[in-house]
Parts: structure tokens; C-alpha cells; sequence
């Protein structure tokens, strides 16, 4: 009995060590990493002002790079912070900005968005308000987090549960996902794919940090690996979306993060390609799907079209004398500072403020549609379009990505802006306060990352994501309390 009780004390203080010796790999490698991102900003910096347009001004190369570096400031803050969350979400709302509101400006003069908005007439005033009301929405999350919101406690599920019970959960509920996936008639049922279609991510990165506790039986993970995810991936790329498959991935980062400390490359370098290759042709895929002769076609059919518009896109690309405007589509698609300078110039002087319309929604956007079954359809970014004549007024089917900067200026001018981007900043502050924090367990924090994750893009209007994020929390948390809590502790 003393040889039992000796060689537990060993293998206790042997995983000791070893936990030690990661926590000071892991702190190491942030290090290094925090290093990397500083010198690489400095360096990107210096290579933009010296290879910038010949006609960008100095103003605007200025301004440009001042967004740049205050977007990335998260990151920097997030790297050197000791008691940092478990998940970057400042910084990669910050790097959504940088993408979108900066390095456009650094690319080719005539590069339109909607054929209207032009990088070459992005306005110094324009870049200017982007500059400041980012600046009020990091100011206002740190202040708020450090004296607003800091005795909030986090989301607490259980502090101990069933392995077997979860694995048994998470099954039901990824076999529930994918049936919702594959039967098209579940999707006209109210407010289901608010729940359904998010839990697929959800189970798949509890089922990879049970793996990683070495819990997860071999069998599962081969069901996993070799049948469930390619459904899912096939599912995502046949939607014709390239934001679900976008969000899919970067998921997998933030899981990676949460449990390795590790920054992917391979994944940031598929998120990457999959942009780059499968934008251009994403209108076309789905003229073809959604309405066209491919509609009532099956996955496999719709994942052979996919391929086969990809591989005649690089054809004509590598003809003699072919037009290349893959660059002019990809840098178009994000670079919503154009968007924002031309809904400047345009309000109040051709069309008018919206004065809050496009926030109407959010007092009926929480009833689920199981109460009111005739509850409108939320089109703002159809309304959006029409308003600054970015699509046709005839087109009722068209939605056009209205980021929450740009929202703000719609509504209220340069005021809403300064406001609104403050209050954002709360707001979000709060939210991480709830769903990101080092106190959660496993599944806390894999639910967290799930909710939050569909904040850090902010290209649609603000009552759609902030519904489906209320939606999709509150949704989840009371699934997970009911099914979860008070269970015997984890074996």
C-alpha cells in the first residue's frame, strides 16, 4: 500500500513538473510572439509609407497608419497582459478594422466597392472618424472592464460533470446540427437554425479538448475525423457562404489558442487561400445554387460545381492577355472604408439620416418567432442598398453588409458615431466579462467562444448580430444548465 501511495505522490509531482515546464514554454513562446507582431508592424509600416499609391496623400497615409496601429494595439496590449482571457477578442475585433479600414487604403486607386464607392475618393474626414471612433471603442472596453464591469462574474455552468454524459450530450447534439444541415424543410421552421446551426462548432471543439485530455474514446475520434467533419465541411462549402467556412476555421484557432497558447499558421494560411480563391467566383456559385439550375442538385454535385468554377477561374487567369480582376474583387469584398466615405458624402445631402430606423428592430428582436409567428423579417441591409442606390430598387432579395461604424454615421452623423462606437465598446466589455474569462471551465469557455465569436466581424447591422448573439447565449446556457449542472465530477 506504501509502494501505491509513493508512486501516485510521484506521478503527481511528475505532472507537476510538467505543467510547469509548458506554463514556461507557453509564456516564452507569447513572448517571442509579442516581439514578432511589434517588429512586424514596424517593418509593414515602413514597407506601406514607402510603397503607398503615388496619389494617396500624405494626410491619408498618415491617418491610414494611425488605424492601423491603433487596431493592432489590442493585440500588443493582449500579448503583455499576464491575466489576459482566454481568447484575443479585443484584438481580433481590432485586426476586423485594420483589415477593413485600413489596409484597403494601400492598394490600387481604382478598386470601386458596388461599382459606386472608390478607394481614391475615400475622404481624409472619413478616415479620420474611423480613427477616432475605434480609438472610443478600445478606450471604453478597457475603462469599462476595469471599473464598470469588474466585480461581473463570468457564466458558470458546473464546476463538475459527467465525461460520459457530456460525450452523450454532444453527440445528440451534433447529430441534431447536421440533420438541420441536410433537410431543407427544418429550415423554415422558426428560430430553430438559431440554435442548431451554431452547435456544430460547439461539439466539434468540446469533442478536440476532450481528445486533447486524452478522454475522448479512439472510435469517436475516428467517427470524427473520418465521417462527421467532412459533412460539416462539405455542408459549409456547398452554402455558398465563405463566412461560414471562414468562421469554421478560425473557430478551430481560437481553440487551438485556448487550450496550446499557438497561433496556427496552417489554418491562418487556409483562411487565406479559401478567400482568395473562392471569393471571385462566389457570386457565380450562387446564381447557379440558390436559384438556378443547381438548386435541387446534391451536395456532391454542388462541392464538383464549386471545384470546376475554381479551376476554370485560375484557367482564364493563366490565359494569354486574360484580365485579372481577382485583386480588384477580394480588396472590394472588405474594404468597407470606401463604403463608409461614400455614405458620408452622401448624408445628409442626398439621402437623408436614418435617425434610428435601422435599430427599430432590436425592441422585437428577442421574441422568438415560435411566439410571434409573423414577426417581420429583419432586411435592413436590403434597405441599406436601396437608400445609397447600391442596388437596384427593384431588388428585394440582395443584402448589403452594413458594418457598425458605417451604421452609426447612417443614423446619427458624426455624433452617433463617437457615441455609439463608446457604447459599443461597454457593451462588448461586458460581454467578454461573461464569456471570457480564466475562471471558466472547458465548457464554459468552448460555449463562450462560440457566442462571441460571431461579434468579431462587425460588417452586418448591429441588431442582427447582437439578436443572434442573445439568441444563441441564452439558448445555449440554459440547454447546458439543464443538461449538465449538478452532475457527478468528471472521470
Amino acid at each position: 500500500m506504501y509502494d501505491r501511495y509513493s508512486a501516485q505522490t510521484n506521478q503527481a509531482f511528475a505532472n507537476l513538473i510538467t505543467k510547469k515546464q509548458q506554463q514556461l514554454k507557453n509564456r516564452q513562446y507569447v513572448n517571442k510572439l509579442y516581439h514578432f507582431v511589434l517588429a512586424g508592424l514596424i517593418f509593414s509600416s515602413i514597407y506601406l509609407l514607402f510603397n503607398a499609391p503615388s496619389t494617396l496623400s500624405v494626410n491619408k497615409l498618415s491617418l491610414a497608419l494611425f488605424i492601423l496601429w491603433i487596431c493592432l494595439f489590442p493585440s500588443l496590449h493582449y500579448l503583455r497582459n499576464p491575466q489576459r482571457p482566454p481568447i484575443p477578442f479585443l484584438p481580433l475585433i481590432g485586426l476586423f478594422y485594420a483589415i477593413a479600414f485600413s489596409l484597403p487604403m494601400f492598394s490600387a486607386d481604382d478598386i470601386y466597392v458596388f461599382g459606386i464607392a472608390s478607394l481614391s475618393e475615400v475622404s481624409i474626414f472619413s478616415l479620420f472618424l474611423t480613427l477616432v471612433g475605434v480609438s472610443c471603442l478600445i478606450f471604453f472596453f478597457y475603462q469599462s472592464k476595469a471599473s464598470l464591469w469588474k466585480n461581473v462574474k463570468p457564466i458558470k455552468i458546473s464546476n463538475s460533470y459527467s465525461i460520459n454524459r457530456l460525450l452523450f450530450l454532444t453527440w445528440f447534439a451534433l447529430t441534431a446540427h447536421l440533420v438541420y444541415e441536410y433537410v431543407p424543410l427544418l429550415h423554415h421552421i422558426p428560430s430553430i437554425g438559431n440554435l442548431l446551426k451554431p452547435l456544430g462548432i460547439l461539439c466539434f471543439g468540446i469533442f478536440y479538448l476532450v481528445w486533447a485530455e486524452k478522454k475522448l474514446p479512439q472510435i469517436q475520434a475516428l467517427l470524427i475525423v473520418g465521417f462527421f467533419l467532412p459533412l460539416e465541411l462539405l455542408a459549409a462549402l456547398t452554402s455558398g457562404a465563405l463566412a461560414q467556412i471562414i468562421h469554421l476555421i478560425l473557430f478551430a484557432c481560437c481553440i487551438l489558442w485556448y487550450k496550446h497558447q499557438r497561433i496556427s499558421i496552417t489554418l491562418t494560411a487556409l483562411i487565406l487561400a479559401i478567400y482568395i480563391f473562392l471569393n471571385p467566383i462566389k457570386a457565380q456559385y450562387r446564381a447557379l445554387v440558390w436559384d438556378g439550375i443547381y438548386s435541387n442538385e446534391s451536395l456532391i454535385t454542388k462541392t464538383q460545381l464549386f471545384i470546376e468554377l475554381v479551376i476554370n477561374h485560375q484557367e482564364k487567369k493563366s490565359a494569354s492577355f486574360a484580365t485579372d480582376d481577382t485583386e480588384d474583387l477580394n480588396i472590394g469584398r472588405i474594404a468597407h472604408i470606401a463604403l463608409f466615405s461614400q455614405v458620408i458624402k452622401d448624408t445628409p445631402r442626398n439621402v437623408p439620416y436614418w435617425n434610428g430606423g435601422s435599430y427599430i428592430s432590436l425592441l422585437t428582436k428577442f421574441i422568438p418567432r415560435v411566439i410571434w409567428a409573423n414577426k417581420p423579417q429583419e432586411t435592413i441591409g436590403n434597405q441599406f442598398g436601396q437608400r445609397y442606390n447600391l442596388i437596384a430598387h427593384l431588388n428585394t432579395q440582395t443584402s448589403v453588409n452594413l458594418p457598425w461604424l458605417v451604421e452609426l454615421y447612417a443614423n446619427f452623423g458624426a455624433a452617433g458615431v463617437l457615441i455609439g462606437m463608446s457604447f459599443f465598446g461597454v457593451l462588448l466589455a461586458l460581454i467578454e466579462q461573461l464569456f471570457n474569462s480564466n475562471k471558466m471551465n472547458l465548457i464554459e469557455c468552448v460555449l463562450g467562444i462560440t457566442v462571441i465569436l460571431n461579434l468579431i466581424y462587425q460588417e452586418s447591422n448591429f441588431s442582427l448580430m447582437i439578436g443572434r448573439v442573445f439568441i444563441l447565449g441564452v439558448g445555449l446556457y440554459i440547454i447546458a444548465k439543464f443538461t449538465l449542472a449538478n452532475q457527478t465530477q468528471i472521470r
